[in-house]
């Protein structure tokens, strides 16, 4: 059973769109606090946040695959719910990149 996050989805998705409705830099991040290469801009665009990556590449990440790991965000940050567990038990295919704009806007939730 996933954690209590701060505030609903429903408040924090808005916000987060808004935080990003033009182009934000994202310090790539994980929970033993490294800071890893691979930081990478993003947009929000209507259901969808647009990561560009550094060399030319993007990905779309769906909100719905952003809200199963705010869902279980407080577990995550806590190690009670590991990397692997949200990338490949919860399938969710973006989670480097959800994580660590989740850590960078955790003072939306």
């Amino acid at each position: 059973m996933a954690v209590e996050v701060p505030v609903p989805w429903s408040v924090f998705w808005p916000r987060l769109r808004a935080a990003i409705s033009s182009r934000k830099r994202i310090t790539n991040w994980s929970r033993d606090g490294l800071v890893r290469d691979g930081d990478f801009n993003v947009i929000a665009q209507g259901d969808y946040i647009y990561a560009e990556l550094d060399g030319g590449s993007s990905r779309s990440i769906y909100f719905a695959e952003i809200q199963v790991v705010y869902q279980v965000w407080s577990q995550y940050l806590a190690g009670s719910v590991r990397r692997g567990k949200i990338s490949h038990d919860m399938g969710v295919y973006n989670g480097k990149y959800i994580i660590s704009i989740l850590h960078q806007f955790q003072h939306l939730m």
